[in-house]
């Protein structure tokens, strides 16, 4: 990859653009983007998977649902206030004006410290919620990530608007392996769920600290410009009220099995969870850094391309992410009995269907990736509202009836309920593309279903 050498050593407002002719064509930021991606991050969760397999060897697994409580407080949070500074800077023509750029950076640091003060209410109550008082002293310290990551400069939401990730997907990288580092440490040496605390908080500091020495683009100064703010909260307006059900839906599952379920049992969920999301996630970090960039520019310049590109994208997204769902479908349980110690081992047949329904899951994001392009943050609010409507009643009556595995079908089984609403509103914008979905879909269950015969056998 040639990026790395162009890319200037100093962090003028002008040298960013300049790299861009190197990869003017579409094919080839493309090619980049997602190589440089997908190397990234599959790096990453070869260390995180690693890390994860020291730990709960250090750790027991009341010590990760705690932390999976906590960080899913914080998490809301942010989600709940999130005013789309990164989605504006990334679809709006402006994003590459200086004024527009250090507005965002000035109410990103202003949300920050909003969100830590918020996070310290929030947590007293949080804690009575589940009954865990070890919850409050936990949350209080995850908050002070909050106001660290208000910091973090515009440059990556810029590059990621040009899709030039060399040396963003090195700073992950080199946090990740900072993060895991610390933690391993501090839990080899604590043996608590503190560790986890100081691993997350150093990983913050790691990640703002690197991003003003490692990436190059506009150096800020705080400012609020006008214009600037109001276009950022016509987005935003949408942005938050999508990313309140986002949340909701990514982590309902989660919340929910804290209060209806052991903490015990939670954080042994939270193993298989993690492994499905490991896989699912590149997926969507590649559509996100990627394919949303490239599909708004699309949009903006040539959008009689529009649908072929984006069945490349989807084409490109959900083959190899569902044929690893699948092997993780058909062979969960012996993944976790070979990795991860006894205490764990109730995790690989939840691994196993978490990993079968995953894979409507991926066709799903990978459709979904276009309504950010389109700016249809509606559409994406009202699909996500429909999610978690579904994923409620599912849950809660798979608990009622089977307990703790027909609260993971119920679960699993959401992202197929939710696509034929999806697959209505796409089709109204004559995107819907059956050519993918239904291959997809046939082969990953003709494969699942010969793994358990199989296995019976």
């Amino acid at each position: 990859m040639r990026v790395l050498h162009e890319w200037p050593v100093s962090d003028q407002d002008v040298e960013v653009p300049r790299t861009v002719a190197s990869l003017s064509s579409v094919k080839a930021r493309i090619a980049a983007g997602a190589s440089w991606t997908i190397m990234g991050y599959g790096a990453q969760q070869v260390i995180r998977l690693g890390s994860n397999l020291v730990l709960t060897r250090l750790l027991v697994p009341e010590a990760f649902g705690l932390m999976t409580l906590a960080t899913i407080f914080i998490a809301g949070l942010e989600m709940l206030s999130d005013v789309g500074v990164g989605t504006s800077i990334i679809q709006s023509k402006s994003g590459d004006d200086p004024r527009f750029l250090d507005t965002a950076w000035t109410i990103q640091i202003i949300r920050g410290f909003v969100l830590l003060f918020a996070g310290l209410i929030v947590a007293w109550p949080a804690a009575r919620f589940y009954s865990e008082p070890r919850l409050l002293p936990l949350m209080a310290a995850n908050c002070v990530g909050i106001a660290i990551r208000g910091f973090t400069p515009t440059r990556i939401h810029s590059l990621n608007r040009k899709v030039l990730l060399g040396r963003l997907t090195v700073l992950e990288f080199t946090c990740q392996v900072l993060t895991t580092g610390i933690t391993v440490c501090a839990a080899w040496a604590m043996r608590s769920v503190w560790s986890l605390v100081i691993g997350y908080v150093a990983g913050d500091i790691a990640r703002v600290t690197l991003s003003y020495l490692m990436l190059p683009g506009h150096r800020h100064r705080l400012h609020l410009n006008r214009e600037a703010a109001r276009e950022i909260a016509r987005v935003g307006q949408w942005i938050l009220l999508s990313s309140a059900v986002t949340f909701a839906a990514g982590n309902l599952d989660r919340l929910a099995m804290g209060r209806m379920l052991s903490v015990r049992e939670l954080g042994i969920y939270g193993i298989a969870a993690n492994l499905v999301g490991s896989l699912v996630t590149v997926g969507r970090v590649v559509g996100s850094r990627v394919f949303f960039p490239i599909l708004a520019e699309t949009i903006r310049d040539a959008p009689e391309k529009l649908y072929s590109r984006l069945r490349k994208a989807r084409v490109l997204w959900a083959v190899p992410t569902c044929a690893g769902l699948c092997v993780f479908a058909v062979f969960g349980d012996w993944i976790v009995h070979v990795l991860y110690p006894h205490a764990f081992q109730d995790a690989g047949w939840m691994l196993r269907i978490l990993a079968a329904g995953s894979i409507m899951a991926v066709l799903n994001q990978t459709t979904g990736v276009v309504w950010p392009s389109l700016g249809e943050f509606r559409t994406i609010t009202i699909l996500m509202v429909v999610q978690v409507a579904t994923m409620l009643a599912a849950m809660l009556i798979g608990n009622r009836l089977y307990g703790t595995v027909g609260f993971v079908v119920g679960y699993a089984s959401v992202e197929l309920l939710v696509y034929p609403v999806q697959a209505a509103l796409i089709a109204r914008r004559k995107l819907w593309q059956p050519e993918v979905d239904l291959p997809v879909l046939a082969a990953s269950a003709i494969v699942i279903a010969l793994g358990a015969i199989l296995r019976w056998r």
